[in-house]
């Protein structure tokens, strides 16, 4: 089988992304290389919300699509029928399992769940960074969020660093604020808590709210305002996942409410210069960080994650018995 997952341009990697490469050959070494894919074998999608229209055309052809604990989201249709050539062995979260009208008992959580068999959780007395935030690979600028982190005190994970020392900063931290939803899922795995985020109307609800739904935990999420200025399309772009009900009505005014664009400037408009104006942008921005890693965190319960992990290792075992039965060629 050859591994499928979505690949970024801007920037070079994004950790919730590069965990497949990383994971999947470890645990199902039949895996091959994802860099030359013949379309008549058979493909394997892990982590990543891919279950949606955007698929790549050359996949439709693959002899067999086999999707593990991957989770369903985006896209342009209202829903997502399943094709012939897919074999769906689970799903990230009820909510994909719904829309894609499947058992219940095919929605377990995200694959990188699986992950706590490789990383044991980090004593309490060896984590040396109190609190830790890390971005979204796109939005807001990582450049900005390193000065603001550094003024509030915080340690700042770059998405884009090698997973295994994204990993290892997340082990190390005591308390995880995360924008990117592999950031609040691995620390989870790592027993580390976390408080989701967000900065951009772009966060799509409807993944966060399936994947805590797999852990049973709510998604409170807090907003930062004025991480960058947003446009008419970040306006707009909620339109599409409201009628989906992938989002909610009311996250129609998440955009008014985190652009604080104006206020930041407020400094170049007294005549204080856009120096002053930066500094004092940056320091609002601390200012609710500091805040936010104040509000009570979130962990998901011990034991159910351990059945989490067990059901998913359960799916990978039939995975692999039916790879070694030749039944996935």
């Amino acid at each position: 089988m050859k591994l499928f997952y979505y690949k970024t341009q801007r920037p070079t990697a994004n950790f919730g992304d590069e965990l497949n490469p990383w994971l999947w050959p470890r645990l199902v070494p039949a895996l091959k290389d994802s860099g030359s894919i013949a379309s008549e074998g058979a493909v394997f999608v892990g982590i990543g919300t891919v279950l949606n229209d955007a698929m790549p055309e050359w996949l439709q052809t693959a002899k067999s699509l086999v999707f593990f604990s991957t989770g369903f989201g985006y896209g342009r249709q209202f829903r997502l029928q399943k094709q012939t050539n897919w074999q769906i062995y689970c799903v990230r979260g009820p909510l994909s399992a719904k829309r894609l009208k499947l058992p219940s008992s095919l929605a377990v959580t995200d694959g990188a769940a699986l992950l706590k068999r490789f990383f044991p959780p980090v004593p309490a007395a060896q984590r040396d960074c109190k609190v830790s935030y890390i971005p979204h690979f796109r939005h807001g600028s990582p450049a900005l969020f390193k000065r603001v982190c550094e003024q509030a005190n915080i340690h700042f994970i770059d998405p884009a660093a090698p997973v295994e020392e994204v990993i290892s900063q997340i082990a190390r931290s005591q308390l995880v604020i995360s924008e990117a939803m592999h950031g609040a899922i691995v620390a989870d795995t790592l027993r580390v808590p976390w408080i989701p985020v967000r900065t951009s109307p772009k966060i799509l609800p409807f993944k966060w709210w399936d994947w805590c739904a797999s852990m049973d935990v709510p998604y409170r999420c807090r907003m930062v305002k004025g991480a960058r200025r947003l446009t008419k399309a970040d306006y707009r772009y909620q339109l599409r996942p409201v009628a989906q009900r992938q989002a909610r009505w009311w996250h129609l005014l998440d955009g008014p409410r985190m652009d604080d664009w104006h206020a930041r400037h407020e400094g170049t408009k007294q005549g204080k210069g856009a120096d002053s104006d930066d500094e004092a942008a940056i320091a609002r921005l601390a200012d609710q960080l500091e805040k936010i890693s104040r509000a009570s965190p979130l962990l998901s319960e011990d034991d159910h994650i351990e059945r989490q992990v067990s059901r998913l290792e359960e799916y990978l075992s039939a995975l692999k018995k039916d790879v070694s039965q030749g039944l996935l060629d």
